[in-house]
């Protein structure tokens, strides 16, 4: 009987999802927990994206050029999601209590 070994476990609360690569513990994390996962938002004020937001940047870009008909030069700034709730987009990590 082949086992394989999974050392790589979830550290969020009631989650016991366990993996035999890192690789695959992170993708985990940002797919069911939304940790480490870049997450781009729209800075239209009043547009329900700024606060949900894109987990890829051309989603982004196509939704300001669709939806609200305005032409992306510069690329959007991802924002980070750490374990603890807090945000990042580099090397400062705030809290953000809406996420």
């Amino acid at each position: 009987m082949k086992t394989h070994l999974k050392p790589y476990h979830c550290p969020m609360a009631g989650c016991f999802a366990a993996f035999s690569e890192k690789k695959d513990l992170r993708r985990h994390k940002a797919t069911k927990h939304g940790i480490g996962a870049a997450t781009y938002y729209c800075k239209v004020v009043g547009c329900e994206w700024q606060l949900k937001g894109f987990s890829r940047r051309d989603t982004l870009r196509r939704h300001i050029r669709n939806v609200h008909d305005i032409l992306v030069e510069s690329e959007p700034t991802p924002q980070y999601h750490t374990i603890d709730g807090g945000e990042y987009s580099g090397g400062e990590v705030s809290i953000d209590p809406q996420l």
